[in-house]
């Protein structure tokens, strides 16, 4: 797996992301991991493919994704998560967090319907 929070330029030097492309980045490794993929770190993944073919009734949220989210955001990466929402609507699976890095907090609202994961920082 590539890891999308860092990159280089042209002639292979590093480049520091902007705080939203590596929120992004982050959010991307961690729901699209299947847990068991890392073998040096079994329990990381938020699987949210899995997630989506799961049973679910529109309209009601998921605490239980939402314990997980906040698990595994404060064991794998730096970033603080507070205020998460899980809700499946539209056969959509939409998520609601608010992140705090770099003294800023940014309101996240990402999603997942039958084959994308869409990502929206404010």
């Amino acid at each position: 797996m590539q890891d999308l929070s860092f990159t280089t330029d042209i002639k292979n030097n590093p480049v520091y992301l902007t705080n939203s492309k590596y929120i992004k980045s982050i959010i991307n490794i961690l729901f699209m991991t299947i847990p068991g993929m890392d073998e040096y770190e079994p329990t990381k993944g938020l699987d949210i493919v899995g997630k989506m073919n799961t049973a679910h009734v529109d309209n009601f949220r998921d605490i239980e994704y939402e314990n997980e989210i906040i698990s595994q955001f404060s064991k794998y990466t730096d970033l603080q998560v507070s205020n998460v929402v899980v809700i499946y609507k539209n056969k959509k699976l939409i998520i609601s967090l608010d992140v705090f890095l770099g003294n800023v907090l940014y309101s996240i609202v990402t999603g997942y319907d039958s084959s994308s994961l869409e990502v929206l920082i404010k």
